[in-house]
């Protein structure tokens, strides 16, 4: 790990000290190996510094409003040479409302896009982004209610600058989801993953969507290898044309894109076992000049073949917990009905009060 945030806020490049009180960082490498960094002090200064060569350069990008909000996570993306940076924040007063936004750093210019504002119980479940050799940015998020966990997914197109209007829900709406991860290949097929929390620990869930041919531009989720596991670590990468998914334990390959999966043999296994921390790739196939996605072309995710464990007791419990989690969502109901009742019997109340009233006055009247 070149980087390193210490618990008080410093921030660390190798044995050097890039910045003080730090809240957040985020950085990339390019392939000449230069690094570009970004981060968020504790005073609202945004900080860039770049690393090549062991020279650093840095640069004030911006101001951002840290007394009032709490600023969970920031990503970058080098794209035709713009800054593109996401980030993730919420208002102190409501820390289940989150703002995710995008700005794009050109020279001395800037220009911001909102992505999408939406309720979450937690804040420690990130969202991830990657971008296509078109310069189209894809990006997943993970929303939280009381019972469930959702996981999203939308775009954003640079030859129109915009972001999607209706984000896609990538999960089925009966599951806990969390912990999503993004990857796109040297083909730029989009690939997914995602954690389904069962039971006995989390099963690994996957999803593909490719710019091409018949299920162009389509969310598929495609069944894969069992891999479960109590934490939610892995990896998804590409070597030799594979694209691999590796768990704690586990090391599953796709030789065809996605579509069909195995687990992992020795020869595989070496290579993978070689692939640095840093995870980013080079698309070195452009498939056409100028594609961009439409939004319109964009399906809701299709479900292949669901895998499912050969575990009864997994069964059982996914259906009780299935049933406490139906009878919690019909107790707000009921509670919201009753709330409903109540303001509907205020307001009738109200009304004979007042029907009673102009009764009396028009007696008054046509007494005196």
């Amino acid at each position: 790990m070149k980087f390193l945030l210490e618990p008080d806020g410093t921030l660390k490049y190798k044995n050097s000290i890039l910045g003080e009180k730090v809240l957040v960082f985020n950085y990339s490498i390019d392939e000449d190996d230069s690094s570009h960094i970004v981060y968020l002090q504790s005073d609202g200064l945004l900080m860039y510094k770049h690393i090549y060569n062991e020279m650093i350069t840095e640069k004030k990008l911006s101001k951002f409003d840290t007394k009032t909000n709490n600023f969970n996570q920031i990503s970058i993306l080098n794209i035709n040479g713009k800054l593109n940076l996401i980030y993730s924040f919420t208002n102190i007063i409501n820390s289940n409302i989150f703002n995710l936004q995008h700005i794009v750093f050109s020279q001395n210019t800037q220009e911001k896009y909102n992505i999408i504002k939406y309720v979450s119980k937690r804040n420690d479940l990130p969202f991830v982004v990657d971008n296509d050799s078109n310069g189209n940015i894809h990006l997943l998020y993970n929303a939280v209610s009381d019972n469930f966990s959702y996981i999203y997914y939308t775009y954003f197109n640079p030859f129109k600058n915009l972001w999607l209007n209706n984000p896609v829900r990538l999960t089925v709406s009966d599951k806990h989801c969390e912990y999503p991860s993004i990857y796109i290949d040297h083909k730029d097929i989009i690939h997914a993953t995602w954690w389904e929390k069962k039971y006995n620990g989390y099963l690994l869930k996957y999803a593909r969507m490719s710019p091409y041919g018949a299920d162009m531009y389509k969310w598929k989720e495609i069944s894969i290898p069992p891999i479960i596991q109590k934490k939610t670590d892995s990896k998804i990468y590409e070597i030799d044309s594979f694209i691999c998914i590796e768990g704690v334990e586990e090391i599953i390959v796709s030789k065809d894109s996605g579509i069909n999966w195995e687990k992992d043999d020795k020869e595989v296994q070496v290579n993978c076992d070689s692939i640095t921390e840093d995870l980013s790739h080079e698309n070195t196939d452009i498939i056409e000049d100028n594609v961009h996605i439409d939004e319109s072309q964009i399906d809701v995710i299709e479900h292949i073949e669901p895998f499912e464990e050969i575990d009864f007791r997994d069964s059982y419990a996914e259906k009780l917990e299935q049933i406490l989690f139906n009878q919690e969502e019909i107790i707000i109901l009921l509670k919201k009905i009753l709330d409903e009742q109540h303001l509907l019997d205020d307001k009738i109340t109200e009304i004979e009060n007042s029907v009673k009233s102009q009764k009396g006055g028009l007696k008054r009247l046509f007494s005196s």
